[in-house]
C-alpha cells in the first residue's frame, strides 16, 4: 500500500542546511580547542623563556667571565654585567655600545684585534682568539683573554660576534715573574764558571752552557741532541757510562761523584759532578740536570802540598841522601813524568857537576863532569840563569849544534835550579826523547814550586849527613887515640864518654866511670884548685 499526505520533518525539509550548521559548528569547536592548545602552549613557552632569561640574567650578574654579542650588520652590542665587572664598572655605568670597547681598548690591540677579526671573517682563521689590555676603571690596564666565534647566515656571510672576556692578569703576572726568573736563572747559567748540562731520558743533551763549552772544548751547536758520554770519558769509562746514567734516572745512583773526563783536544781531566733526576708533574723522570766543575787545578795543587809535605817528611824518614833522591823521584811522579830524570849537584868553585842520582831509559849511565862550563850544557844554563827552563825541540837543536847538549838529544828538556841560601846547588831536570809536547808551562811551575822543597831537604839531610860522617870520624879519633879521652858535664858533674885509654890509665871500666863523680879521681889539693878555677 502506499501513503500518500504523510507529514514532512523539519529535519527531512531542512536536511542540507542541518548539515551545513552543523559542519560550521564543529569547525569552530575544532578551532577553538586549537586555538586553546596553542594559547596554553605559548603561555608556558613564555613562561619557559621568561625563566631562561631570568637564569641568564642571573648567571650575567655573578658569573666571572665576561660575555658579549655583536650584531654585526646592525652594530648592535651587549655586554654582560660581569663584562664590566671585570674592569671595575657596574653594569649601568657602561653603555651596550661598541665605541666603549674601543675607549676601554689599548689603541695597539684595537688595530690587531679588528685585523683578527677580519682574518676570521675572510676565512683565514677558524676562531677568535686574542689577549688584549683594557682600562680598568681605577686607570689599570687588565689583561684579558678575549674570544669569539662568528656566526654566519644561509649565504655564509658574517652575521653576529659572540664570545667571553677572561681576566687573565694573575696569569700574566705569574708568566712575566716566571720569564724574569728564567731570564736571570740564563744570565747565571751563561756566566757561571760551573757546567751546566741537562739530557733528556735517552741521555741526549739538551742544554749545554758556556762553562761546559770551556770545560769540555765542545760548542753547545756540537753537543744538542747528541749521547756525548763516550766524547767526554775514558775509554775504560766509557762503556759503562749508560749503566752509570741510568742508575742515576732511577735514583740508584750516586747524585755526586768524581769522574775522570777528557776534552775535545783529548786532555784528560778531573771533574766533581752534582746530578738532580728532572720529574714532570706525574712524577715521571723525563731526564737529568748536571752541573760540573773541572777541579783538575784544584787537585793538582793538593797533590802538590801532599807531595812538598812527603818531601818535607822523607828528611826524617830516609836513612841517607840516596834515600832522599829516590823517595823524591817517586813523589814527583804523582804529578809529573819522570821517565828521564835525574838530580845534579854542581860545585861552581870547583867546577865539578855530578849526578848522585840519574834515570834514564836512553842513557843509562853518565859520568860526572870534572870541568864543565855553564854555557856549554843545559844543566849549566839553569845554574847560570838561576831560574826555571823549558827548551822545547827547535831550541835543543839549535844548542846540540852549539854543542851546550851532552849526551843524546832530547824532544824536550825542563831544568829547575836547587837554590840554598841564595846558592844554586844543584838542577832537578826531566827530559823526553819521543814526545816533544810532554811538559808546559805549568809543569815547569810545579817543578819550581817543589823545587823550594827538595832544596830543604836536601840541604837538611846533606848537613845529617855531614854531622853523621863527622860524628862517625870523631867517634874514630876518640876511640883509637893514643892518649885518654873523655866527656864531663860539669853542671852534674859526671862523665859523659870516656874511651879505653882512660879506664886503662885510672884502672876503673868504663861502667864504673860513667857512674861516678870525676872530681872523685883528683887529690883534695888538685880538687881545691879545679874549685878555684870553675
Amino acid at each position: 500500500s502506499r501513503v500518500i499526505n504523510q507529514p514532512v520533518t523539519f529535519y527531512q525539509q531542512n536536511k542540507r542546511m542541518v548539515w551545513q550548521v552543523s559542519s560550521v559548528f564543529g569547525l569552530l569547536l575544532v578551532f577553538s580547542v586549537v586555538t586553546f592548545i596553542n594559547l596554553v602552549q605559548k603561555r608556558r613557552a613564555e613562561a619557559r623563556l621568561k625563566k631562561s632569561e631570568e637564569r641568564f640574567e642571573l648567571a650575567m650578574q655573578f658569573a666571572n667571565d665576561g660575555l658579549f654579542d655583536w650584531n654585526l650588520q646592525t652594530g648592535t652590542i651587549y655586554f654582560s654585567p660581569g663584562w664590566k665587572r671585570l674592569l671595575g664598572y657596574a653594569d649601568h655605568e657602561i653603555n651596550n655600545d661598541f665605541s666603549e670597547w674601543e675607549r676601554l681598548t689599548d689603541a695597539d690591540d684595537v688595530k690587531r684585534s679588528m685585523a683578527m677579526l677580519n682574518e676570521v671573517i675572510e676565512g683565514k682563521r677558524d676562531r677568535f682568539e686574542n689577549e688584549i689590555k683594557m682600562k680598568h676603571k681605577n686607570g689599570h690596564w687588565v689583561d684579558i683573554l678575549s674570544r669569539a666565534n662568528i656566526v654566519q647566515d644561509s649565504a655564509g656571510q658574517a652575521v653576529r660576534m659572540a664570545g667571553t672576556h677572561i681576566d687573565i692578569s694573575q696569569r700574566k703576572q705569574v708568566e712575566t715573574a716566571l720569564k724574569k726568573s728564567e731570564y736571570r736563572l740564563s744570565i747565571h747559567l751563561q756566566n757561571t764558571p760551573v757546567g751546566a748540562v741537562s739530557w733528556d731520558r735517552d741521555l741526549r743533551v739538551v742544554e749545554w752552557n758556556p762553562a761546559a763549552e770551556r770545560i769540555f772544548g765542545y760548542t753547545r751547536k756540537e753537543v744538542l741532541g747528541q749521547r756525548i758520554a763516550k766524547m767526554i770519558l775514558p775509554d775504560s769509562a766509557a762503556g759503562n757510562s749508560t749503566a752509570a746514567f741510568k742508575d742515576l734516572l732511577t735514583d740508584l745512583g750516586g747524585r755526586m761523584g768524581e769522574t775522570q773526563n777528557i776534552t775535545k783536544t783529548g786532555r784528560a781531566i778531573l771533574c766533581n759532578w752534582y746530578n738532580t733526576v728532572i720529574h714532570d708533574d706525574d712524577g715521571q723522570v723525563i731526564g737529568l740536570a748536571s752541573l760540573v766543575n773541572d777541579v783538575t787545578d784544584r787537585k793538582h795543587s793538593e797533590d802538590i802540598n801532599k807531595i812538598l809535605f812527603a818531601i818535607s817528611n822523607a828528611v826524617s824518614t830516609t836513612r841517607n841522601l840516596d834515600e832522599l833522591y829516590r823517595q823524591i823521584h817517586t813523589l814527583l811522579g804523582r804529578i809529573l813524568d819522570v821517565t828521564n830524570f835525574f838530580i845534579a849537584i854542581v860545585n861552581k868553585q870547583n867546577q865539578t857537576l855530578t849526578f848522585p842520582y840519574f834515570v834514564d831509559k836512553v842513557e843509562k849511565e853518565v859520568s860526572s863532569v870534572n870541568t864543565f862550563s855553564p854555557d856549554k850544557s843545559l844543566t849549566g844554563l839553569v845554574v847560570s840563569e838561576r831560574k826555571p827552563v823549558l827548551l822545547r825541540e827547535k831550541k835543543l837543536e839549535q844548542l846540540s849544534r852549539d854543542g851546550a847538549v851532552m849526551g843524546p838529544l832530547p824532544k824536550i828538556w825542563m831544568g829547575v835550579p836547587i837554590v840554598v841560601e841564595d846558592d844554586v846547588i844543584g838542577v832537578i831536570a826531566v827530559q823526553s826523547y819521543t814526545d816533544p809536547d810532554l811538559y808546559t808551562e805549568k809543569d815547569l811551575d810545579v817543578l819550581a814550586s817543589i823545587s823550594d822543597q827538595v832544596a830543604i831537604s836536601v840541604d837538611r839531610k846533606r848537613a845529617e849527613d855531614e854531622l853523621r860522617e863527622s860524628e862517625k870520624r870523631y867517634r874514630h879519633l876518640f876511640d883509637h887515640a893514643p892518649a885518654g879521652m873523655f866527656e864531663i858535664d860539669f853542671r852534674t858533674p859526671q862523665f859523659i864518654e870516656v874511651n879505653s885509654i882512660i879506664c886503662k890509665f885510672t884502672g876503673f871500666s868504663e861502667e864504673e866511670l860513667l857512674s861516678m863523680n870525676p872530681l872523685d879521681l883528683l887529690t883534695p889539693e888538685s880538687r881545691n884548685q879545679y874549685k878555684a878555677l870553675y
